[in-house]
């Protein structure tokens, strides 16, 4: 989980997975005027819409499209959707530039995350995956897929091997710490039906584009930890010594909430 959200450990550039999955988000609701956004289209096209996850002539990645180079070579004339090629950008024009600059797109406030796509109100030539400059030390992307796949299959067999030898399977199904173990793997099939229900390839990889409901759902395999600290006997001493000290920490949290807040 550490490793998926180190910015270094992941590849980003306009002509990567993670760029595109940020443009796909952004494009979702630009049905406006080709000419601000034209980076949601197809290369020279005013009427079609660019789509994702493909390999066609009308896809992300592909020819003169934005994200060029990810699905086929860039065009040798360098004639390509690219924020790297917009000019006139400190005067307002548009020249060149595949996305509507800050100041054309909404405001962002406090409550816009509730009623907005949030990925639609940033400027995607400035979002560090479509960054062309960014450096990684390793792409860890592949990595990231084998070990939560593995881990996956692991904690879910222990989770059937212990719930089939239990005596009480309602019981067993009850208890706090069993919850846990179920909650450290029911992200992993989750995020995996809801890619496959949107005909998607799963990324794991945490991502600023990603919705609230996923990034919540990516969260939730923290619980790991609390899962592997029951097999360490200096574990179980620190919970204890929480445990008897809780009542005379109350006023201490309070102040610290008051100082924070």
């Amino acid at each position: 989980f550490m490793m998926e959200s180190i910015p270094q450990f992941t590849m980003y550039r306009e002509n990567s997975e993670a760029c595109m999955h940020v443009v796909e988000m952004y494009c979702e609701d630009k049905y406006g005027v080709p000419e601000v956004n034209p980076g949601c289209f197809v290369y020279n096209s005013s009427s079609t819409r660019l789509r994702f996850g493909c390999r066609d002539e009308d896809c992300f990645g592909v020819g003169r499209n934005f994200g060029a180079g990810l699905f086929s070579e860039k065009p040798a004339d360098g004639l390509y959707h690219s924020c790297d090629a917009f000019v006139g950008d400190d005067d307002g024009t548009l020249e060149g530039r595949p996305f509507a600059s800050q100041d054309m797109l909404p405001t962002i406030n406090d409550f816009t995350w509730l009623v907005e796509n949030m990925n639609g109100l940033h400027d995607v030539c400035y979002r560090q995956e479509c960054n062309n400059a960014h450096y990684s030390f390793f792409d860890f992307s592949p990595i990231y897929m084998f070990c939560e796949t593995f881990f996956a299959v692991v904690f879910t067999l222990e989770v059937f091997l212990r719930a089939f030898v239990s005596r009480n399977i309602i019981k067993f199904l009850f208890d706090p710490m069993n919850l846990l173990d179920i909650a450290s793997v029911a992200p992993f099939y989750i995020e995996v039906l809801i890619s496959f229900s949107q005909d998607k390839a799963t990324d794991f990889r945490i991502s600023g584009a990603d919705s609230a409901g996923i990034m919540l759902l990516k969260i939730l395999k923290v619980t790991r930890v609390f899962k592997m600290t029951r097999h360490f006997s200096g574990t179980l001493v620190l919970s204890d010594t929480f445990k008897r000290s809780l009542n005379k920490l109350y006023i201490p949290f309070f102040m610290l909430t008051l100082i924070t807040t």
